[in-house]
């Protein structure tokens, strides 16, 4: 379960130390940023020179560091070399869009939104990437239906479509049917509240809010139909 990180209240501080908060909190972050970039790209290099298997006990013997951490400083920086501006977002960021499993198509509408100038914060590109990767997995199970619809007769292909078709009426006539009973009781509601005195407005609410409300149909109907409107 992820936490939701509030932003700080610089208001509460004295403006002084507001401004200087401020302007040391820029500082670290771009140093941050530029560490990480600086020695994924560092790590690239030493990678491709050192022989196979090794680069793994270097990391350990040098850094304590595995192979993993290594992979994800050594993708931030190439994510950083590839699109400029996000070379400005923090570390999290750059972190979640170099990632293997982050589509590419993420890291370019990132790149193309950043170059227009919008600002964009890890939980925005989360979305992004969560939104992305659905559309691709709804693609690929109709792709995956497709083909085994492909490999059945051509009887049982009608046969399919014509429940398929059937389910689908039924769903429409569903969602008219739905449709029709809200409007209908936003009209009735609002009929039968047009002559509400403002004095009685709360006592209704709270009779409603302990009503069962198919109780309250069948005696709306019959004090109705009592008085001859029916």
């Amino acid at each position: 379960m992820s936490t939701i990180i509030q932003a700080f209240d610089y208001t509460a501080l004295a403006p002084d130390v507001e401004l200087e908060a401020r302007t040391i909190a820029r500082c670290i972050k771009e140093t941050m940023r530029n560490s990480i970039i600086e020695v994924g790209a560092a790590l690239a290099s030493v990678k491709g020179k050192l022989p196979h298997g090794q680069f793994g006990r270097w990391l350990e013997a040098e850094f304590d560091m595995t192979t993993r951490s290594a992979q994800h400083y050594m993708a931030a920086a190439a994510l950083a070399g590839k699109y400029e501006k996000v070379a400005h977002l923090g570390q999290s960021c750059l972190y979640l869009l170099a990632a293997t499993t982050t589509p590419e198509v993420v890291r370019e509408d990132v790149a193309a939104r950043l170059d227009k100038g919008e600002v964009l914060r890890r939980r925005d590109i989360k979305q992004l990437v969560d939104e992305v990767k659905y559309q691709q997995q709804q693609e690929q199970r109709r792709a995956e239906e497709a083909a085994r619809e492909a490999r059945l007769s051509p009887q049982t292909r009608r046969r399919r479509a014509d429940q398929r078709a059937e389910r689908e009426q039924r769903e429409r006539e569903w969602q008219q049917q739905r449709d029709r009973k809200q409007e209908a009781a936003k009209a009735a509601a609002s009929l039968l509240t047009a002559n509400v005195a403002a004095g009685d407005a709360d006592r209704l609410i709270a009779l409603l809010g302990d009503c069962d409300a198919f109780r309250l149909t069948q005696l709306l109907l019959d004090k109705l139909t009592e008085r001859g409107v029916r």
